[in-house]
């Protein structure tokens, strides 16, 4: 509505705002023209930009807190704003998580929304390595709580009753989840 002066227009991405609810996906897009080399003068416009992506969806209802199954996923290609939430793009990114949230029938699915399932739930049999120098101790515990690879976990030695604390290591031993506990003495276990 306004005359600019000749020169190169740029909207760059970090100038698009973010969808306005109820205004049909329309965003208002600020950038600019650069019409020296020193001087700029600043524009707007009214877009409706939009991106297609592959974007894994729930078949199904699922809940919160569950594994989800990779029979209730399907791979789509959908379309959407520029900026929007970063999803699932296979179903290999989501089958075996857990939801933090339910999702409805039909659900893109935020990666924000995953995290791995738990290595240890509460009465798991975990196989304890206890390293101090070259002597390494190993016996089975039990744990005492939920705990994810990496994670600390509260574990029941079953010889004496004590509970004592270990990171969970992220490669299970044969026999099933394991720890380790490197200590610079021994521990009272």
């Amino acid at each position: 509505r306004t005359p600019i002066p000749d020169g190169q227009i740029e909207f760059p991405l970090s100038g698009l705002e973010p969808v306005a609810q109820g205004n049909a996906g329309v965003q208002l897009w600020r950038g600019f023209v650069q019409y020296t080399d020193t001087r700029r003068l600043s524009v707007w416009a009214h877009v409706l930009a939009t991106v297609s992506y592959p974007a894994v969806v729930t078949l199904k209802e699922l809940p919160a807190n569950a594994p989800i199954d990779a029979i209730h996923l399907n791979t789509e290609i959908r379309s959407g704003p520029l900026n929007r939430p970063a999803v699932a793009a296979s179903v290999r990114e989501a089958a075996g998580r857990i939801l933090l949230h339910s999702l409805k029938s039909g659900a893109e699915i935020p990666l924000a929304f995953l995290e791995e399932p738990p290595l240890v739930r509460r009465g798991d049999s975990v196989r304890i390595e206890v390293q101090s120098g070259s002597a390494i101790l190993r016996f089975d515990a039990v744990a005492e709580s939920t705990a994810r690879a990496g994670g600390m976990a509260e574990l029941r030695n079953p010889l004496n009753g004590k509970i004592f604390r270990a990171r969970i290591d992220a490669a299970a031993s044969a026999s099933g989840p394991k720890a380790v506990i490197v200590v610079g003495k021994a521990p009272v276990l």
